[in-house]
């Protein structure tokens, strides 16, 4: 779900879309795809509605809490695919995914949208630490294709 240009939609229009979309599904959405506008309400309105989502991706979607993106990926055990892109959540999140998606195949994590972004080599280790971990704990089918 997103604004792609054409007709000009406010976030409510969208979300009430999105919600209309997954009433319509009764249940058998399996693949989804949100961004700009997805809001902790909407989150859970989708998983609550659709436990036997496969594929999530969730683009700047930054008014959703890692609270709430937790609670979420706990009822998502059927989930295959997961992209992430410049959401704002932390390694704690990874570990409830990890924990709670053992058919995760595919996972794809994009936190920066900059070019200023500078790569380190060191062993000291970085701010991407806690995520690496995170994802090393996973006892899924991901592969390092997926990473």
């Amino acid at each position: 779900m997103s604004n792609d240009g054409g007709i000009i939609l406010c976030a409510s229009d969208l979300d009430k879309m999105c919600r209309h979309v997954v009433d319509r599904s009764c249940g058998n959405l399996v693949d989804i795809n949100i961004e700009h506008h997805c809001c902790d309400d909407l989150l859970k309105y989708i998983t609550d509605r659709c436990g036997g989502i496969r594929r999530l991706r969730l683009v700047y979607c930054y008014h959703t809490s890692e609270e709430r993106f937790c609670e979420v990926a706990s009822r998502l055990p059927l989930l295959e695919e997961l992209n992430i892109s410049l959401c704002r959540f932390s390694h704690e999140s990874l570990q409830v995914i990890g924990g709670s998606c053992p058919l995760l195949k595919s996972f794809k994590l994009n936190r920066r949208c900059s070019s200023n972004f500078k790569f380190s080599n060191s062993l000291a280790g970085g701010e991407n630490d806690g995520e690496a971990l995170a994802i090393a704990c996973w006892k899924s089918n991901l592969v390092i294709e997926g990473l």
